[in-house]
């Protein structure tokens, strides 16, 4: 069921955002020949007075076809017969009706879950075992400003940024004590060893030696190397090939090694089902887990600021991923299209504890996308809406420069030539959606 309301979520943005430019296009008196919902063949159509309005059998896409969008026209209400700033305008109301759209979304998704309160930034508790505590750490009353350099506002802010500096394991941050700016360059995300959680009934290895590994011990290192993740722990196991192994553990405050400790995989007897394992379970004590932050009033006017806080959130989080894939952190395979993202909606429709928590978490992510949308279009890439402003303004240039207009032909080749290639850009991110829903 969740993914018919995908489809559709996603259909409205792209209407929504074509009919920005449509709307704008008639305010601004400049001929539109045709608007359409989807792509591909026609479906259904019908001539109004001057427009074609036609509904296409793929529901991923749209268009507002102006009259002279990619050739001069004489026609004074050609879009290219229009003043430069009228033509910026309708060019920036699609991605305008998005954001928009995105806004009141978030805004009746706020008021409709109707929060008690809001998650802060001031820490107003720290788990016990938290380390990097003190007047070169945290502490309680401190306000978190900033996680690498990302300004934060609540709770939520903090979650997402540690996640992006995760792999290098450490974060810069900019607190506030005492109405004093503070900055802890390279904090750590992680304390230095796992914790032993948990031990399965009949552990071999206790039970053959007098060393003993106990719930409550960190360890700290295996064969001189040291841990640092739960991961680290059977990479470092593994790579003993099943030998002994000397481990490092801190227990009661004291140091304790474990030399030549037996500690390989056995099938152990876990539900009535036998499992191939070391027999451990960790946990591990991070900054993010560790913290716990003040509560803020859900007052009318917190709302209103929460609702749009998070709409321009989502702007920062689109230049982050942006930054990302510009530096290589994230790669072309990492891109999802229309595919994937209907299939991420309904997702995170089924994932969600209740049906309308389904449909409130889905219409947030609708809000994320119409944000996507509407700044990917600003961008100054040919074929898109940013790539049309950004033309407009350097022909503008040119022009002044030679003192006569040039055709509008040529550039209407160049956004010929990009929209063949974001097409094929598209196709690639369809086979590569499909695939990797297909894998999973």
């Amino acid at each position: 069921m969740y993914i018919f309301f995908a489809i559709v979520a996603f259909g409205i943005l792209i209407v929504v955002h074509e009919l920005g430019h449509f709307f704008a296009a008639k305010l601004l008196d400049v001929k539109v020949n045709e608007f359409a919902i989807g792509m591909g063949p026609k479906l259904l159509k019908k001539q109004g007075k001057e427009t074609l309005y036609t509904l296409r059998a793929l529901p991923f896409g749209g268009f507002c076809a102006m009259h002279g969008e990619d050739e001069g026209s004489i026609d004074p209400r050609a879009f290219t017969s229009k003043k430069r700033w009228k033509r910026t305008v309708i060019l920036v109301a699609g991605g305008a009706a998005n954001f928009l759209t995105a806004f009141i979304i978030i805004l009746i998704v706020t008021f409709a879950s109707s929060p008690a309160t809001f998650t802060g930034t001031t820490i107003t508790g720290i788990a016990d075992g938290f380390k990097n505590t003190g007047e070169h750490g945290l502490m309680v009353g401190d306000t978190i400003i900033s996680v690498d350099g990302e300004r934060l506002y609540y709770a939520e802010d903090f979650s997402t940024f540690l996640q992006l500096a995760a792999r290098s394991g450490y974060t810069d941050l900019v607190i506030e004590r005492n109405g004093e700016s503070i900055t802890l360059s390279r904090f750590p995300l992680r304390q230095h060893g796992v914790v032993v959680y948990d031990i399965v009934d009949y552990f071999i290895p206790n039970i053959m030696g007098e060393q003993q590994l106990l719930v409550g011990d960190v360890i700290i290192s295996i064969n001189g190397e040291n841990v640092y993740l739960i991961a680290d722990v059977s990479e470092k196991l593994d790579s003993a090939q099943g030998g002994n192994v000397d481990i490092v553990v801190i227990r009661n405050d004291e140091t304790i090694t474990l030399t030549d400790f037996p500690l390989r995989r056995h099938d152990y007897t876990i539900n009535d089902q036998v499992e191939h394992r070391y027999g451990l379970t960790f946990d591990q004590a991070s900054l993010s887990r560790s913290l716990a932050f003040n509560r803020i009033d859900a007052t009318f006017f917190e709302k209103l600021n929460y609702s749009f806080y998070s709409t321009m959130n989502n702007v920062r989080l689109i230049r982050v991923s942006i930054a990302m894939l510009i530096s290589g952190a994230a790669g072309v395979r990492d891109l999802g299209g229309p595919v994937a993202i209907v299939d991420m909606m309904n997702t995170i429709g089924q994932q969600s504890p209740s049906f309308w928590d389904g449909i409130a978490n889905i219409a947030d992510f609708t809000a994320f996308i119409g944000v996507n949308l509407a700044i990917v279009n600003l961008l100054p890439i040919p074929a898109l809406d940013g790539g049309r402003i950004f033309f407009i303004a350097v022909t503008w240039g040119i022009e002044k420069i030679i003192r006569r207009k040039l055709d509008p032909k040529y550039e209407g080749y160049i956004h010929g030539v990009a929209l063949i290639l974001l097409l094929c850009l598209m196709g690639f991110m369809v086979i590569n959606d499909v695939l990797r829903i297909i894998n999973a």
